[in-house]
């Protein structure tokens, strides 16, 4: 029994410096994502079109929100952040795509304080987020919005993004809803949602994943559940 336990303890400690491993690099990967090319070039070109224009206090908003975007992205490096920070880096996110695409969306975050301090797995919302303007507002004709909410239940957070946009069809639905629960990224066919579903299988386990529901012509809603007790070294789980 004694051999036993210090081989599972051998086998343990080497799924988890395995995991670690894959973690860091999943961790990289999502923050390359957010210094994107092409939307730091957009967003810049926006900048320049603007103050061209002589519309100077709409420059000192973008790259306020710009600078603020790219903060909150690296956070020192830190993992685990709060929701507030967590709704200060998708609040200028919006802001910046909002005044992009002024005659296509617009976006209401509804987020109570007393959630504030708990912690959320850093840049876990804005892939999403992105996902629902580019597969779902845009697709449409006429101005679509993005709602961001939250609920609860004892012992976890659920948050809710919600698009006006075109929606999928239930078989689509279906296979994206396996594809989240298993997390396997083939049939998944954005790139974010697959890094957001494999950081959440490695930081919380196997029983968070993302669920979509969605009503094709009318929109599109994705849930992403995390626990309370999130702590900065990561979730707290029974062994």
């Amino acid at each position: 029994k004694f051999n036993y336990m210090i081989k599972e303890i051998a086998r343990y400690t080497s799924k988890e410096i395995e995991d670690l491993k894959k973690l860091q690099i999943l961790e990289l990967k999502a923050l390359q994502a957010q210094i994107n090319p092409h939307f730091l070039y957009r967003t810049l070109d926006s900048i320049v079109w603007t103050a061209r224009a002589g519309d100077n206090q709409k420059v000192i908003v973008m790259v306020s929100a710009l600078t603020d975007f790219f903060r909150v992205s690296l956070s020192k490096g830190k993992d685990i952040i709060t929701i507030k920070e967590e709704i200060q880096h998708i609040n200028s996110y919006l802001l910046i795509q909002s005044m992009r695409y002024s005659s296509k969306m617009e976006y209401e975050i509804n987020i109570p304080e007393k959630y504030h301090q708990y912690n959320t797995i850093k840049l876990l919302l804005q892939p999403l987020v992105e996902n629902a303007i580019y597969h779902g507002v845009k697709l449409v004709e006429g101005k679509g919005k993005i709602t961001l909410s939250i609920t609860e239940d004892a012992k976890k957070l659920y948050f809710h993004i919600a698009d006006t946009g075109l929606g999928m069809p239930q078989e689509k639905l279906d296979m994206l809803n396996m594809a989240c629960k298993k997390c396997e990224g083939e049939n998944i066919d954005s790139y974010g949602v697959v890094n957001v579903c494999k950081r959440m299988k490695i930081f919380l386990g196997p029983e968070y994943y993302l669920k979509y529901t969605s009503e094709y012509g009318k929109g599109t809603i994705v849930t992403v559940p995390i626990p309370k007790n999130l702590k900065e070294n990561g979730h707290e789980r029974q062994l």
